[in-house]
């Protein structure tokens, strides 16, 4: 028997991106169920060609416990623009965003002592977080989300860390939504000079990690697999890659560096699906 709410889910479900997210706002009743993970899920799956609206820019500033957060629409409108704030996450040491995947920020805990970071995993746009689990290191030196709403409403959380093996190793632990815990991903490896562990990037269902030298790196979410991608060759004369930004775009992984003036010059790369080089 169909009831109410199914005939609202329809009904929302059938709404513009802008226009269901300013019907939140009508009533408690739309906003629960636009709020619903589930039906979060299939209206991803029902509108496939989905792009994103906008960014966050995170500003931090001294003595602030929470970052400014400016939203930056890519279609020229704000009307349904997402609150950009974080203090609904309440943490007395101020909240810091680490890394964000389709829709998913993970925050943690700003003005304290590693042993004392707490790590969230929110959604802004219903204001609902969790608090994960202590990863099981001393020192993270990475953590990223892989998550792929148009496949399921599960995610994982990927840590780059220290290893008890030696102080040159790194080891990989996964914090997996389905079991509300982390492990042991794999054996350590070396870490690897100039790797920006932090700044990974999920695209392919891998997370893809640009190193600023010759060497980078991508981790099969699926597999738990990690392996080494291919990297564009350093510019001539160069000893470093003069990273600007590395992301996903539309399906796309692009890699933008720039080694003549700012303003004139820059070079914008794409890797390709196969992974077998740059264009």
């Amino acid at each position: 028997m169909i009831n109410d709410n199914d005939v609202m889910r329809e009904v929302l479900s059938r709404l513009p991106i802008k226009s269901l997210l300013s019907c939140k706002c009508v009533c408690k009743w739309w906003n629960f169920l636009i709020s619903d993970p589930i039906f979060a899920w299939n209206y991803v799956n029902r509108n496939p060609h989905l792009f994103v609206s906008g960014f966050f820019l995170q500003k931090l500033l001294y003595l602030q416990l929470y970052p400014d957060l400016e939203f930056v629409t890519l279609d020229g409108t704000i009307d349904a623009a997402p609150e950009a704030s974080l203090s609904f996450i309440n943490d007395e040491k101020g909240v810091l965003i680490q890394h964000s995947c389709n829709g998913l920020l993970c925050c943690s805990s700003s003005r304290c002592h590693e042993n004392d970071r707490v790590y969230y995993i929110c959604k802004p746009t219903t204001k609902q977080y969790t608090v994960l689990p202590r990863p099981m290191a001393t020192t993270v030196f990475g953590i990223n989300i892989a998550f792929d709403p148009s496949k399921t409403l599960d995610y994982k959380v990927v840590c780059i860390c220290d290893s008890e093996l030696s102080s040159d190793h790194c080891q990989i632990t996964v914090y997996d939504s389905r079991t509300i815990s982390w492990r042991l991903s794999g054996s350590p490896f070396l870490q690897v000079e100039g790797l920006l562990y932090g700044r990974g990037v999920f695209w392919n269902g891998s997370l893809h990690w640009i190193g600023v030298k010759e060497t980078s790196l991508r981790f099969d979410a699926e597999q738990e697999l990690l392996v080494e991608m291919p990297s564009p060759p350093l510019r001539e004369g160069w000893e470093e890659r003069r990273l600007r930004y590395f992301g996903e775009s539309r399906g796309h992984l692009h890699l933008i560096e720039i080694y003549g003036p700012r303003t004139t010059l820059f070079d914008v790369m794409e890797l390709r699906k196969d992974y077998s080089g740059w264009s």
